[in-house]
């Protein structure tokens, strides 16, 4: 929502960044002073000034915020740099993309002050000598909300695919296979993974690759082959339950997967487990449940490896997500 903005006027002076909140007249229109309230007024102060403090507790780096209390006039403010992300976190709100329910919960509070007991308001942000008022965006806006929390799955790019590999070459290395009579595009993979592959030449090969849509089609990328029928299809039918599942429901499921083979000290399906996360494009969460619960085991010489590039997969992402919240992303 578009902010109007005006200059401060000559009651506050320049100063650091501040959310002030008045209450300016009671029922009967008359000047609200802090030492001789109505019942009214007061009842509305103690929920003003509560909902403030909250709202500054709530903000990151609240330290430096000073909450103030002008005498006589009934005055509340929060003042300090930090009241900018204040600000930010506000006109989230007011766009519905604030998935935080306690502060929308104070702003509620305030908003219904505002808009149920026949009393005079202003509430305004100021930033330096800029001026923006939120009153009248409160009091004639519908009740504040949450933002609606999807029900987040971890799409997956990972295809269990059986074919006929009838190629393995070219000067990047990559597979050909057939499938149903029909050629697919080549699949790029590493020179190991080829040499790996050339074994089931002419012959059923099950494997499971990466998908990326590009501007020439669907391109593939190979995880991992399978001379086990078994194998290929227990992986098979985990990442299919996986993707389909809630967010927590799927990590929970991960969880427990990895669990299972480290029971039974099962290190080489682990192994070849954990491949199928070895990618760029796993959720940086999935990362950190399979480093959790692999910690004890990180220096085993079967996993070793693996869990080394997963941690580095790991701190790409987190790299990766730390600039996207610097540029306000």
């Amino acid at each position: 929502m578009k902010k109007t903005k005006s200059k401060l006027t000559n009651q506050h002076p320049m100063g650091q960044s501040r959310l002030e909140i008045k209450i300016i007249k009671d029922k009967t229109s008359a000047d609200v002073d802090i030492q001789a309230m109505s019942l009214e007024a007061a009842q509305a102060f103690v929920v003003l000034l509560e909902s403030l403090t909250n709202i500054v507790e709530l903000t990151p780096d609240n330290k430096s915020i000073k909450i103030q209390i002008t005498s006589g006039s009934a005055v509340m403010a929060a003042e300090g740099e930090p009241v900018t992300k204040v600000q930010k976190e506000f006109d989230r709100i007011l766009e519905n993309k604030s998935a935080n329910g306690e502060l929308v919960e104070q702003w509620r509070r305030i908003q219904r002050v505002f808009t149920l007991n026949g009393l005079q308001y202003d509430a305004c942000f100021y930033d330096g000598e800029i001026k923006t008022p939120i009153y009248s965006i409160l009091r004639n806006r519908p009740k504040l909300r949450v933002k609606p929390l999807t029900h987040k799955t971890f799409k997956t790019d990972l295809e269990f695919i059986t074919g006929k590999l009838i190629a393995v070459g070219g000067k990047n290395p990559n597979i050909h296979v057939e499938v149903d009579g029909k050629a697919l595009s080549p699949i790029s993979c590493t020179e190991m993974n080829a040499t790996k592959a050339k074994a089931y030449l002419y012959q059923t090969i099950r494997f499971s690759a990466w998908s990326k849509m590009t501007s020439k089609g669907k391109q593939l990328t190979l995880c991992d082959s399978y001379a086990n029928e078994e194998s290929f299809e227990e992986l098979k039918s985990f990442v299919k339950d996986f993707s389909s599942k809630g967010e927590i429901e799927a990590l929970k499921k991960l969880h427990y997967q990895i669990r299972s083979y480290l029971d039974v000290q099962g290190y080489g399906k682990l192994h070849r487990f954990l491949r199928l996360f070895t990618h760029d494009g796993t959720d940086i969460n999935i990362l950190k449940i399979i480093l959790i619960v692999t910690q004890t085991v990180r220096d085993n010489e079967r996993i070793k490896q693996q869990i080394q590039t997963l941690h580095e997969l790991f701190n790409k992402r987190f790299k990766q997500l730390n600039k996207k919240i610097e540029q306000g992303e």
